[in-house]
This record gives structure tokens, sequence and C-alpha cells, in this order.
């Protein structure tokens, strides 16, 4: 029995250090689990910013585009109001200036009334306020410099569209 009583003890050491190893192997493993799940989560957070910010810079590029688009748009209205402005100031006379008068009135009253801003559209009121007064014979010098002030304005507002374009495009990033 006293092989029987000294296994006893040693068994039961035995046995407690197993359970010790079993307990701390337990929990590594929910450790591990819980680490591995920290790990998932903070992917998950990573691939959901991820989508965002490319959604917002999709987002972004949808709006510069726009914007492009409609600066493009304002620029082809003023080359043709400018164009049109310019011919009328240098005609020899009204007849010979009625279909550009005509032009002008169009797009005065279309085009340029849905991309223009304030500058613009002052150089075109002023412009058709001195068209308005101009009744026969050669075109008066108030014309060539309203058509000038008209092309500086759409110039100016161009560059100030181009300015915002861009100033929005770095602030986005």
């Amino acid at each position: 029995m006293s092989d029987d009583g000294a296994q006893d003890p040693e068994r039961h050491r035995f046995d407690r250090r197993m359970k010790v190893w079993e307990v701390s192997l337990k929990s590594l493993s929910g450790a591990l689990a819980i680490f591995g799940l920290g790990i998932a989560i903070h992917k998950g957070v990573q691939a959901e910013e991820r989508r965002a910010a490319e959604q917002e810079a999709s987002r972004r590029q949808q709006v510069l585009e726009f914007d492009l688009k409609e600066r493009d748009k304002l620029s082809d209205a003023c080359a043709k109001a400018i164009g049109a402005a310019a011919t009328i100031a240098r005609a020899s006379d009204r007849e010979t200036a009625r279909p550009e008068i005509g032009v002008f009135w169009k797009l005065y009253g279309g085009e340029m009334c849905l991309y223009e801003g304030a500058k613009v559209n002052r150089a075109m009121a002023d412009f058709g306020v001195e068209l308005d007064h101009w009744k026969n014979g050669a075109p008066p010098e108030v014309l060539m410099v309203q058509a000038l002030d008209l092309s500086r304005s759409c110039r100016a507002e161009l560059a100030e569209m181009r300015d915002q374009a861009y100033r929005a495009a770095i602030t986005r990033r």
C-alpha cells in the first residue's frame, strides 16, 4: 500500500498540474479568440471607412465634373455672346448687325440666364441697354466699350468658377 499511497500524492499533483494546464490552455484559447474577434472587427471598421472614403471621393468627382460641365456651358455661352456683341459693335449700321442682334437677345433671354453670374449678368444688361438706345447709323462707341466689358466679365467669372472648383477639389482631399 505504500506504493499506492506514494502514487496517490504524485497522481494527485499530476492531476492538479494537468487541470492548471487545461485551465491555462482554455484561457489562452479564449484570449486568442477575443483577440481574433478584435482584429476581425478592426478590419471590418477599416473596410467600412475605406468604402465610405471611396464613396466620398466618387461624390466629390461627380461634383467636380458637374462644376466643369457648368463652366464649359458658361464658356460656350460667353463665347457666343462676346462674338455677337463684338460683331454688333463693329457693324457698319444697325441693319447689318440685325442677325447678331437677334443672337444677342436670344442668348440674353435664354442660355446666358442659365449659367451667368452677377458680373456677366450686369455686363449683358448694360450692353442690352445701349443696344436698345441705338436706333440707326453706325453703332455708338459705347457698344464697343460694353462689348469689351462683357468679354472681361466673362473671363473673370470663368476664372472665378475655375478657382472655386480648384479650391473645392483641394479641400475635399
